[in-house]
């Protein structure tokens, strides 16, 4: 059979593959922390954080989902009582910052082998998840260097592009775009950071992955900060929003994430590339 895998007694195919993540998609939408993800995504990327950026709420923090609500709330009550509701939708749309715009691509890296992982199962449940919460009306890309064919095969079944060479995250973005990188080398996300280290680039950047505070908070990480320099740099300039602390599963799959999203207020600094080194974690 086309797009089948024998693996002993239990033959994996292409239908098998499209039940299972339907099966993993129920699971996690189900469950308590994707109802307070989908809260947290509604918040943190949509048009009710605009009050906070106007109110330079979002500059260089680290939110928590329940601290990111009730600012929102409290921006919420601020506005109602300081401009008439006639006004709503005209200075406020105006003033909206760039980079809060509609997200019109997902590009998924480092999810692993869907095939073999239910990390990576779950993984990429949430993704086709966030392709709905975010009304995304453009492409979503997956590469992973480990994808088998089956893996390929699957994901493009299931409506997504994969890209077939390993670029490595040295993608320059042409719109807004979310990159989801759960638990990627460091490099990774230096390499994404690079590729558009530029005000109007980084207004088309959010980034779902490892949260760059944790490297912050890790005295070790000054011994291997060449290896991706550009994550401090964005740390300094960048609001960070952790994922909420409600555990899934083992909680291993979703552990340590964070949104990263950088507000147009915020000049971008200048990186020192002197002595740089590859990151080995990186194939």
């Amino acid at each position: 059979m086309m797009g089948s895998r024998g693996t002993g007694a239990e033959e994996k195919t292409i239908e098998w593959g499209l039940t299972m993540i339907e099966e993993r998609k129920s699971a996690l939408t189900q469950s308590k922390f994707f109802l307070a993800f989908q809260e947290l995504v509604q918040l943190t990327l949509f048009p009710p954080c605009k009050k906070q950026a106007n109110s330079k709420q979002c500059q260089g923090t680290t939110l928590d989902g329940e601290e990111m609500a009730s600012r929102t709330g409290k921006a919420d009550k601020e506005d109602s009582t300081e401009a008439p509701a006639t006004d709503q939708g005209t200075d406020d749309d105006e003033a909206a910052p760039q980079n809060l715009d509609q997200i019109k691509d997902i590009i998924c890296y480092g999810i692993g082998s869907i095939e073999s992982s239910k990390n990576s199962q779950f993984q990429l449940a949430l993704g086709l998840c966030l392709k709905d919460v975010l009304k995304i009306s453009g492409t979503i890309s997956i590469f992973d260097p480990v994808m088998t064919a089956f893996d390929q095969q699957l994901a493009e079944q299931l409506g997504l592009e994969v890209i077939k060479v390993n670029d490595q995250a040295k993608q320059a973005l042409q719109s807004r775009t979310l990159l989801y990188m759960p638990h990627c080398p460091k490099g990774l996300y230096s390499h994404v950071l690079e590729s558009n280290w530029s005000r109007e680039q980084l207004d088309n950047l959010v980034i779902l992955g490892n949260r760059f505070t944790m490297y912050d908070e890790n005295p070790s990480f000054k011994h291997y900060a060449k290896q991706a320099p550009f994550i401090l740099p964005a740390l300094s300039i960048a609001e960070v929003t952790l994922l909420p602390s409600i555990k899934f599963e083992d909680n291993t799959i979703f552990n340590d994430l964070a949104f990263h999203c950088f507000p147009p207020q915020q000049a971008v600094p200048e990186v020192d590339l002197q002595d740089r080194e590859e990151d080995p974690e990186m194939l």
